[in-house]
């Protein structure tokens, strides 16, 4: 049974140590992907735990926790950046750049998107329910 369906949540110690577990299997070399899949067989926990284990354990790697407000700074600078790149090919009539900027844009702004509607669920659901992590 995984978390999600038996509402136990991990103590502090258990967090620490599967956090830390990911983390040496990315410095073992191991994809991301691969340590959710395994991690998730191994600790019998849901695969959106086990990316948040490894998201966690990401951070750590690469040693720069970012704060929300940093992250969307970023994400927002990305945006920008895309859109003079589409600007640009397109004065320079290179359509084909402009098209792939101009899409990889539209994607980030479409995972924004999804991100924030998942998380206002999230909130809206944690006012009814208890919630598992």
């Amino acid at each position: 049974m995984t978390e999600e369906n038996n509402c136990e949540r991990a103590t502090a110690s258990e967090l620490e140590t599967r956090v830390e577990e990911a983390l040496q299997l990315l410095l073992d070399g191991y994809s991301p992907a691969s340590i959710v899949k395994q991690m998730s067989r191994s600790k019998d926990i849901s695969i959106r735990q086990a990316r948040r284990y490894v998201a966690a354990a990401k951070l750590d790697y690469f040693d720069s926790p970012m704060t929300r407000n940093e992250l969307e700074f970023g994400i927002a600078l990305h945006i920008e950046r895309l859109d003079r790149i589409a600007d640009a090919a397109h004065q320079a009539g290179e359509v084909k750049q402009e098209i792939a900027a101009a899409k990889a844009s539209a994607q980030l702004s479409e995972q924004r998107l999804k991100s924030l509607q998942r998380e206002q669920e999230h909130i809206t659901k944690s006012g009814s329910n208890s919630t598992c992590y």
